[in-house]
């Protein structure tokens, strides 16, 4: 094991590159690999998918079925671009020289934003709070299980929310033999979705400057920068939302059944990487439709059948999963409501609209800050709804704006949401400006309401936007590009690239730069980074696994009354202090995945670990008899003691 069989998916993708760069005959080479990379990528997206759930069927996921998959998928590759190169000659790489002063020095400034969150991404463990109760959790279950199948758990996320990228994160895994490339998904969403925003902006009739531009706008999203060193998967989810955006314009240009599969395997992604996508994806895909209707009129069976079955093929495992175990494709339960909302009017779209707006208007001035909440609680009386009203307000929380900052849950966007707002003016003035640019915002505008219509306000929702922030950046860079100075675009473009230098250097829990020893990610021991997000945990946490380990066991139950305990973290010190693989179990589940106990096959534990639960000294579990060794804050370790 190591990084040498991770590389295999990294080879795979580098052939698919060179041959697909090869068959777009009729762009410029800066063109041609970009749209490269671009098939490249959804090629790769659906082949993961695939190696995933055929292999899950048979508990394969291990790696030396995954290094014998990956290298068959290579070798394929090889062959086709070796086949594709025998007709085409392979295209000339890009020119650099042949840009503009503003063109290279945007680019130069890009690329150093790419640079700067690649080296976070490797360097810092994934610390994320998600992630330790459910991203990077599922995954350690995963390779435990050696499949994908639902498994009994405290907490459902695990088992019920889209997939994609923490399946992205356990071949990774897997084939490197640590959690140290698992970032590395996100930092690879980030550079896809420049990559593919720019090209939005060149077949929405942008030119090289606008190009460029777009490119500068979408690697500067403050929450886009934090993300990309991060194992959430809302950036990868947005990678997915503009590639779909990009298959559609293609579609439009190319009505080929190649441009059908582009289409049918962006939106199977997305919608199998992350639930919001049902609401951003809604517009585009009416839009597709009427499109489609005026295109193919009766005909038009072909492309939603071909498109729907690439769709339906992307997503049938996970759908299977959770329709077997809730009863519909999208794990709804009661338990799972509590992000909907309870009511649909008017009145609450505009309620959360305003207050999931409040959240990139976020300054370092508290006084404005508290403005603009009293602005927001005057606007909210003639709506005849509280601005906390609990129907449509996370858990009964109490409205108010995060604090200002650079954390990957709660970053707004203000640069970027006061040059949309200058965009929706420029658009409207604008007035030969084409009428697809007018479509393509209401596609924006009416992802951001269908969202606010669905979803309860939550402090964090700013990271549930950026797939809209990386859609707009191609409208933005096109009204300032047509619009706006030269001069001013410029200066924009050097604004957003400075006013990013907190996020990339100054990340909250991956910080590049510091003061004194345990300041940044390379000078912070890995397991201190681990708890950066929560450092009050790290001793109760490093204790019990102590204790855990000492006892000799591999096969650990857990019981937990705790939403947010941080399972992966446990996962990470058992696997690291104890040297040999550990099982950890969920026990005495209390939920609807309980009813998998039939079907995972259950071994006896060794040890217990409980947390929050009230207990005695001693506890019987399954008939055996287990004594306490071990408290720690709120985690209690129990053993079985020899008689």
């Amino acid at each position: 094991m190591g990084i040498m069989a991770a590389i295999l998916p990294l080879l795979c993708f580098i052939v698919l590159l060179i041959g697909y760069a090869t068959q777009f005959v009729d762009d410029g080479p800066w063109t041609r690999w970009r749209r490269a990379f671009i098939a490249a990528t959804l090629t790769e997206g659906v082949a993961l998918t695939a190696f995933t759930e055929l292999l899950s069927v048979a508990h394969l996921l291990v790696y030396s079925w995954l290094v014998g998959v990956w290298s068959a998928a290579l070798l394929l590759a090889l062959i086709g671009t070796t086949v594709v190169l025998r007709t085409n000659p392979l295209p000339r790489l890009p020119q650099v020289t042949r840009l503009s002063s503003f063109e290279r020095w945007s680019l130069a400034g890009v690329l150093v934003v790419v640079a700067l969150t690649g080296i976070t991404a490797l360097a810092a463990p994934p610390n994320n709070w998600d992630s330790q109760t459910y991203h990077m959790a599922r995954v350690a279950n995963w390779i435990v299980h050696q499949s994908v199948a639902h498994y009994p758990t405290h907490f459902l996320p695990q088992i019920y929310q889209g997939p994609w990228a923490e399946f992205a994160i356990l071949h990774m895994q897997i084939l490197s033999g640590s959690d140290h490339l698992a970032n590395m998904i996100q930092w690879f969403s980030l550079v896809g979705s420049i990559i593919a925003t720019s090209l939005i902006a060149r077949d929405l009739a942008g030119n090289a400057r606008i190009q460029v531009l777009t490119a500068v706008l979408a690697a500067t999203i403050p929450m886009g920068i934090v993300q990309a060193s991060s194992t959430q998967n809302d950036l990868t989810a947005g990678l997915w939302l503009v590639l779909l955006m990009y298959a559609f314009l293609r579609l439009r240009v190319h009505p080929t059944r190649r441009s059908m599969l582009l289409v049918g395997s962006a939106l199977g992604l997305a919608l199998l990487t992350k639930a919001t996508m049902y609401t951003y994806t809604l517009p585009l895909l009416i839009w597709l439709g009427v499109w489609s209707l005026r295109r193919w009129r009766w005909g038009i069976w072909q492309p939603l059948l071909i498109i729907g079955l690439v769709v339906l093929s992307l997503n049938l495992g996970h759908y299977a999963r959770n329709i077997d175990l809730f009863g519909n494709p999208f794990g709804l339960t009661p338990e799972a409501s509590y992000q909907t909302n309870q009511m649909i009017t008017p009145a609450v779209v505009l309620s959360n609209a305003m207050r999931n707006a409040s959240l990139h208007l976020i300054t370092p001035d508290k006084w404005v800050n508290a403005a603009i909440r009293v602005i927001i609680r005057i606007l909210h009386i003639p709506l005849g709804l509280d601005m906390s009203d609990p129907r449509t307000t996370f858990g009964g929380m109490e409205f108010r704006q995060p604090l200002f900052g650079t954390n990957e849950d709660t970053s707004g966007n203000l640069l970027h949401f006061v040059l949309i707002m200058v965009t929706c003016g420029l658009l409207w003035k604008w007035r030969n400006r084409p009428s697809d640019l007018l479509l393509y915002g209401a596609v924006i505008i009416a992802g951001f309401l269908i969202f606010c219509a669905t979803v309860v306000w939550m402090p964090w929702n700013s990271r549930l936007h950026t797939g809209l922030f990386l859609l707009a950046a191609p409208l933005i860079a096109i009204a300032l590009g047509n619009m706006a100075n030269p001069r001013w675009v410029s200066i924009i473009a050097g604004v957003l690239l400075l006013g990013s230098t907190p996020w990339l250097l100054h990340n909250e829990t991956r910080p590049l730069i510091g003061l004194g020893p345990g300041s940044t990610v390379f000078n912070t021991d890995r397991i201190d980074q681990l708890f950066r997000a929560r450092p009050i945990l790290r001793d109760d946490y490093r204790t019990t696994a102590d204790a855990i380990v000492e006892t000799g066991c591999d096969t650990i139950g857990l019981i937990s009354n705790d939403r947010d305990f941080w399972e992966y973290t446990l996962w990470f010190l058992l696997q690291q202090q104890a040297g040999y693989t550990i099982h950890l179990e969920h026990l005495n589940v209390a939920n609807i995945s309980s009813k998998l106990y039939t079907r995972v096959p259950q071994q006896a534990p060794c040890a217990i670990v409980t947390v929050a639960i009230d207990q005695p000294d001693s506890m019987l579990v399954q008939g055996q008899s287990y004594q306490q060794v071990s408290k720690q804050g709120s985690l209690r370790v129990l053993s079985i003691r020899p008689k």
